[in-house]
């Protein structure tokens, strides 16, 4: 047993915990006790109320309220694999599960799904130690889609990180336009030219130009156009076929070229 290689006198809440959650193991593995079953598609997984409500909210508020879930022995789970709530049933049991990059996502969802705080964290540890180029992008939607901030945030700065490598990546194009916001609006964006982000704003528009044109006038406010050289702006952005033809934007493009003129040497002269 775990609990045998854990002083009870320097740590006793560790080994009380270890004890606790061996008898549990013990208890299911022999189906004693047992008073909840599982049910996802054809498999049955027996397990006990008490452990699911105090892992889970979900099953709590299940468990406690007067609907006919709460009475029944058999629970009947959709939008579930089996080989994932054999997983996390394993876990809740034993504390041990083994993600993988290929399961990782569908557990943290069923996490998420039904309120186990205890595997979510898991899983977000592991998406974390995980980040790489290549899935950068997808943890980052990923965290946004549960509201994970701690992934997310982490997923964004790892993003921002290298942001000009990220840009050409095809996962790049599949940003929505609140997501793409959220990245080039970030402090921690790392650039060698603001020109870059603008550029990069207009490849991803390009992508689905005529789903995408109509987010512009919001996403130029995330762009810092104070710090675009002048001759920039006036023969890359003001002269831009996603631009030069709307109105609202035309309006938007000549606060900043006041800005401009305000800024220049003359004006400060005079």
């Amino acid at each position: 047993m775990a609990a045998q290689t854990i002083d009870p006198v320097e740590q006793p809440r560790m080994y009380q915990q270890s004890l606790l959650q061996d008898g549990l193991s013990d208890l299911l593995e022999n189906e004693k006790f047992v008073d909840c079953v599982l049910k996802i598609q054809e498999e049955e997984f027996p397990c006990h109320r008490l452990v699911l409500a105090a892992s889970s909210p979900f099953f709590k508020a299940m468990f406690l309220s007067e609907l006919e879930e709460s009475k029944k022995r058999e629970i009947v789970l959709k939008d579930v694999e089996p080989s994932v709530i054999k997983m996390i049933l394993r876990y809740l049991y034993t504390s041990d599960i083994n993600l993988t990059e290929q399961n990782v996502q569908d557990i943290f969802m069923v996490a998420n799904m039904y309120q186990i705080p205890s595997i979510f964290s898991v899983c977000v540890s592991y998406l974390q130690e995980k980040l790489v180029l290549g899935n950068c992008l997808a943890i980052f939607r990923l965290g946004l889609l549960l509201d994970c901030p701690r992934l997310a945030l982490n997923a964004r700065d790892f993003i921002c990180e290298r942001y000009q490598v990220v840009v050409r990546d095809q996962d790049f194009h599949q940003l929505g336009a609140s997501e793409l916001a959220i990245i080039i609006t970030s402090d921690a964006l790392n650039i060698e030219r603001e020109e870059l982000v603008f550029e990069s704003l207009m490849d991803w528009v390009k992508h689905d130009e005529t789903n995408r044109v109509k987010d512009l006038p919001e996403l130029l406010h995330c762009i810092r156009f104070r710090l675009i050289a002048p001759d920039y702006f006036k023969e890359k952005v003001e002269r831009h076929q996603f631009l030069r033809f709307s109105q609202d934007i035309k309006k938007e493009l000549d606060l900043v070229k006041d800005a401009y003129k305000w800024a220049s040497p003359k004006t400060q002269e005079a």
